[in-house]
């Protein structure tokens, strides 16, 4: 009964979480479980900003237009996030998820804006050796 009433206060309650352990532990069936239709991003170090965050494009009509990436666009609709193999992540994407985890805010140079109040839950998992 514990554990179901633990699962389910984490569930509902809208925080970002780091599960860190070994491989095949469970961590990300867990994320799975509490997470509802999460966006699931595998990092590794070639990762780019841009694919996260987004960039300017020429359209159809050659105008040059923002787009953003899927990062971004999942933290403005409010939806869940999955974050797998952390210790893979590059200084670039941890300096954005710092933003987003310690302010609920991200700057976004190439704009010059800054996107806030994100209902996003951030779920990273951390593969230890």
């Amino acid at each position: 009964y514990n554990n179901i009433s633990s699962l389910y206060h984490i569930k509902n309650k809208p925080t970002n979480i780091l599960l860190y352990g070994p491989k095949s532990s469970g961590k990300t069936s867990f994320a799975k479980t509490i997470l509802s239709s999460p966006l699931i991003i595998e990092v590794d170090e070639a990762i780019e900003t841009n694919y996260l965050l987004g960039g300017y494009l020429i359209n159809e009509f050659s105008e040059i237009i923002w787009q953003d990436g899927i990062l971004l666009a999942a933290l403005k609709e409010g939806r869940d996030i999955l974050l797998l193999s952390m210790e893979k992540c590059g200084n670039d994407l941890l300096s954005v998820l710092k933003q987003v985890l310690e302010k609920n805010t991200l700057f976004i140079l190439a704009k010059q804006e800054q996107a806030s109040n994100f209902d996003s839950r951030i779920v990273m998992v951390y593969n230890t050796t």
